[in-house]
């Protein structure tokens, strides 16, 4: 399931409540092994010496596993057939596009490990946002990609059956995965629209959802629950250094029924004029709306962003916003997942404090428990620098998983081996960060997922240096014990 930016927002009962912070609060987390189990040793899918990237990844509640990324030929221009080789100056437009690669799939159980993979497709565009996967709560598999050609396609299968494929008549963004319900198909219909469908058995669109707002970018922070309610942020941030308004996230509600609520700005910390802004967003079953927004502001010269801190905002059920949060003063690239009924996580990294004084590669975790009105003080996971951008999983019975990767040339960090870094348990108790892999791995973000009984899978693309490009597919799995 692709992962995108989040925004996290508490709700209470009351609105007018002073501005409250726990900027002084950051706990250190003790290295304790949060759950029995261990890594086991990488499953490999792709050998390093084939050509692999973009890996997707889908775990449902009960354990099934699918896995999707291009493979095959590295793509390379196609040529138009019979036409003359140019040896010089630009080639003619039908020597243009690229030839694609070949979308490549994989299944299996988190207690079993996956299969042989298999060629779904050939010639999938190979573009960093066309291919996407997801498990339906009934145990559909659906794998979504787009073509070399511009167009999208979509191929579904029930449990036990294999896989059929059909065009989808809609320029997709992300397929938009519940805990353990429906699935949605989430796309961009025009200029600052967004819209939305639930996907039958079949891979075919239900009723069609007109989101109101005005959604400028992709990739913006959603949230699916079991019971098809769905919610989207909007981010109000110039492209670019900007002199605008301060930014702040705008809010999208709308039922099972596909009946929406109108957009509803949320006034958070202050930013100056011309910040940038990062969101995330969590719903949980019972309905509780939680958005964070975190903020900074680009220098003039080339240096860090100063930070303006990370603030949430939560709508319980039935209630109203609840006051302005500042869970961190310098939280960044923030994540966010329901992990239970009426509970939410976020997981962000926090590399400056506001007077741009380094505190090195951090990531931090904050939970909004089931009946409290403010997120608890973030926990340090300690023990491993976490420079490149965090994935997150969560399921409804508490489990979390949190990867990275460790390029290992920090200077003066905690650690500096290089490799792939995983805590996984609960968000009130994560352990101490474990070794996945010590092998050369791609620059690609991990693909993560975990199941009800908290056994988490980690996928991930190898790195090849003759020619340096991405290549292998590895997986791994923590045991429980």
């Amino acid at each position: 399931m692709r992962r995108a930016l989040v925004l996290l927002v508490v709700v209470s009962a009351v609105v007018g409540l002073a501005v409250t912070s726990t900027r002084a609060r950051v706990k250190v987390k003790p290295a304790a092994v949060a759950v029995a189990g261990a890594w086991g040793s990488p499953q490999v899918l792709v050998p390093v010496s084939q050509y692999a990237s973009d890996p997707q990844l889908a775990v449902s509640e009960p354990g099934a596993m699918l896995a999707a990324w291009y493979g095959g030929t590295e793509p390379r221009p196609a040529t138009a057939k019979g036409s003359a080789r140019v040896s010089s100056g630009r080639p003619p437009a039908a020597r243009q596009a690229s030839s694609g690669s070949s979308v490549l799939i994989d299944t299996g159980t988190v207690s079993g490990g996956f299969g042989a993979p298999s060629v779904l497709a050939e010639h999938g565009a190979n573009t960093e946002s066309g291919l996407d996967v997801a498990i339906s709560g009934s145990g559909v598999r659906y794998v979504a990609w787009q073509t070399s050609a511009g167009g999208w396609m979509i191929a579904s299968a029930a449990p036990g059956e294999g896989f059929t494929a059909h065009v989808l008549p809609v320029p997709l963004e992300r397929l938009l995965e519940s805990p353990a319900g429906p699935v949605a198909a989430v796309w961009h219909p025009g200029a600052a629209r967004l819209h939305y469908a639930l996907l039958t058995a079949g891979g075919e669109l239900g009723h069609v959802v007109n989101v109101p707002g005005k959604f400028r970018f992709l990739s913006e922070p959603l949230a699916l629950n079991d019971r098809g309610a769905f919610a989207a942020v909007e981010n109000t941030a110039e492209d670019g250094a900007g002199t605008g308004p301060p930014p702040h996230p705008v809010v999208s509600l709308c039922e099972p029924s596909g009946h929406c609520m109108a957009p509803h700005p949320l006034k958070l910390g202050h930013p100056p004029s011309g910040s940038e802004e990062n969101d995330a967003v969590a719903l949980s079953d019972a309905g509780t709306l939680t958005v964070l927004a975190a903020f900074s502001k680009a220098p003039r010269n080339p240096a860090a962003n100063t930070p303006w801190g990370l603030w949430d905002s939560t709508r319980r059920p039935g209630g109203r916003w609840s006051a302005p949060q500042e869970i961190s003063t310098g939280g960044e690239l923030p994540l966010a997942a329901s992990d239970g009924k009426d509970s939410a996580v976020t997981v962000f990294q926090h590399f400056w404090t506001p007077k741009l004084h380094w505190l090195r590669d951090r990531i931090e975790i904050s939970v909004l428990h089931a009946r409290a009105s403010r997120f608890a003080a973030p926990d340090l996971v300690r023990g491993e620098e976490a420079p490149e951008p965090a994935a997150l999983a969560t399921k409804l019975s508490g489990g979390l998983l949190v990867a990275w990767i460790n390029s290992g040339g920090i200077v003066g960090g905690e650690h500096t081996e290089p490799g792939l870094y995983a805590v996984t348990g609960s968000a009130t108790d994560p352990g101490a960060p474990k070794l996945v892999t010590g092998a050369e791995v791609s620059g690609e973000t991990p693909a993560v997922g975990i199941d009800r009984d908290r056994q988490s899978v980690i996928l991930w693309t190898g790195s090849a240096q003759t020619p340096p490009r991405n290549a292998g597919v590895f997986a791994s799995v923590f045991g429980v014990q």
